[in-house]
């Protein structure tokens, strides 16, 4: 989800990028990426902070796809 997320937010910009084309990219429905990631701005977020590695301090605010990125096959972080 999060390399798709990547891909519409660089090809799009965040502004026109969707939750549906996201899903799209990433092979899944619209339902599962919003289950990890309630908003748009919750993704970016997630995308931003795999970028740069504590560039936001979660804690128990985080949502499911950063407190375990090993769903999604990346790394904890």
């Amino acid at each position: 989800m999060l390399e798709a997320a990547v891909r519409a937010f660089d090809e799009s910009g965040y502004e026109r990028a969707s939750i549906q084309h996201i899903a799209e990219l990433a092979g899944t429905s619209k339902s599962l990426v919003t289950y990890y990631f309630p908003t748009k701005q919750t993704l970016a977020s997630a995308v931003i902070s795999l970028a740069y590695p504590g560039a936001y301090s979660w804690g128990p605010l985080a949502p499911p796809a950063i407190r375990s990125t090993r769903s999604c096959g990346l790394p904890s972080m």
